[in-house]
């Protein structure tokens, strides 16, 4: 049986309006065009812009939040406002039409990363115990710090550089790395009389005995990621990305613990690519979670940070309940 040959022409769809987009769920359309007309006023501004910046280069990753700001930054241009509000506009149709508004890990498609990067992290905090030192896991907790430290970079460059080899099997290769310094950690942990305990402190955490050097030293990194990612808004679309979660997890996991660090990143992400809340109330209704999860912990006597992931799940799942019954 020969395969029946359909000419180009009958599976693109072409129009003036922008509906027309809708039409790539066609089946059988492949190809869609929007024949639209710019205005002689946009067409003035931006014939206009050029010619005083011939050089001009922008390139960026953008999502409907932050575009219109994002431009208007690069133009540093007043009359340039009405391109950017285009802008904003086609960016807000593509998003809508196509759900690409995702951001940060989910929009890189690799939801493990961070929990990667936290297993192998904890395999630098455990390598005393390979090396015979382990006055070392309770003496020395910026040496302990370094070695965590190191490990994540050398994750973050390991993963960087084969999901350029993998780029098809990306959640595979990071998963792949999760399982392999999981039991790398186990094998040593298993070398030693407290490894057994000292590995669970580094998966559960230790939140309620956080000290106040490593509360001090998180809020300064925050602040410093929050101002960087204020100056350079698309650096998490860089290869960056990897090094900064590397050293965001590795000042997290000795407080909270590996999957926590996983959880805070991911399980609010997801809830919000649908629900669309916002940032103000997901940061309210993941306090909710975490004063409700501290209390029942002291209360209990249970672990914290598993708890706390529960609580974040039930609080978030609770406000989206409707949603999940209409299933």
């Amino acid at each position: 049986m020969s395969a029946q040959f359909v000419p180009v022409a009958a599976r693109c769809s072409k129009g003036v309006e922008p509906l027309v987009l809708s039409d790539i769920y066609q089946t059988d359309k492949n190809i869609v065009i929007w024949q639209r007309d710019l205005s002689v006023l946009l067409n003035g501004i931006v014939q206009e812009f050029l010619e005083d910046r011939p050089d001009f280069e922008y390139e960026a990753v953008l999502t409907p939040a932050g575009t219109l700001q994002s431009i208007e930054r690069a133009f540093q241009c007043a009359d340039m406002r009405i391109v950017a509000e285009d802008v904003a506009d086609l960016v807000d149709k593509f998003t809508y039409l196509f759900e690409l508004d995702r951001v940060g890990v989910l929009k890189r498609k690799i939801v493990f990363i961070d929990l990667a990067l936290a297993q192998i992290a904890s395999l630098g905090i455990v390598m005393p115990l390979l090396l015979g030192r382990d006055d070392w896991l309770h003496d020395s907790p910026w040496l302990l710090q370094s070695f965590a430290m190191g490990f994540a970079l050398l994750g973050a460059f390991l993963i960087e550089r084969l999901r350029l080899i993998f780029a098809d099997h990306q959640e595979a290769l990071v998963g792949t790395i999760y399982i392999v310094s999981f039991s790398l950690a186990l094998l040593i942990a298993s070398g030693s009389v407290h490894g057994a305990e000292h590995l669970s402190r580094v998966i559960n955490g230790q939140l309620l005995w956080a000290t106040y050097d490593q509360v001090v030293v998180l809020g300064l990194l925050a602040m410093g990621l929050f101002a960087l990612l204020r100056l350079k808004p698309n650096i998490l679309d860089t290869k960056a990305f990897y090094y900064l979660m590397a050293a965001i997890v590795v000042v997290s996991v000795q407080m909270v613990g590996v999957y926590m660090v996983f959880a805070a990143l991911i399980i609010p992400a997801l809830f919000n690519t649908k629900l669309k809340w916002g940032m103000p109330v997901l940061i309210l209704l993941c306090g909710i979670a975490l004063v409700a999860a501290l209390m029942i912990s002291l209360i209990a006597d249970l672990p914290t940070s598993p708890l706390i992931i529960c609580c974040l799940l039930v609080v978030l799942m609770s406000m989206n309940l409707w949603k999940i019954m209409k299933v």
